[in-house]
C-alpha cells in the first residue's frame, strides 16, 4: 500500500519522501504528461484588450480637451484606430 501510494500523484507531490527510483518514475510520468499537454496559444482576449486600450486613449484625449484645455481631438478620434 505504501509503495503504491508513493508512486501515485500524491507521492510525487512529496519528493522528499521518495527514493531515487521512485523519483525517477515520477519524473518520467511528469515528462510524458508534459509532452501530451497542448500549447495554450495566444491569449484569447488580445483583441478586446487592444480595443479597450484604444478607447481609453480616446477617452483621455477628450478628457484633456474638456477639462485641461488640451487640443481638440476631433470626432473621428473616437472611431479610428491609432
Amino acid at each position: 500500500m505504501g509503495r503504491s501510494l508513493r508512486a501515485s500523484l500524491v507521492g510525487c507531490a512529496s519528493p522528499g519522501l521518495l527514493d531515487t527510483a521512485e523519483q525517477a518514475l515520477c519524473d518520467e510520468r511528469l515528462a510524458r504528461r508534459a509532452a501530451l499537454a497542448r500549447d495554450p496559444g495566444p491569449p484569447p482576449n488580445r483583441d478586446r484588450d487592444e480595443a479597450f486600450a484604444r478607447q481609453a486613449e480616446a477617452n483621455d484625449a477628450w478628457r484633456a480637451y474638456t477639462r485641461d484645455e488640451g487640443p481638440y481631438p476631433g470626432l473621428r478620434s473616437l472611431f479610428t484606430q491609432r
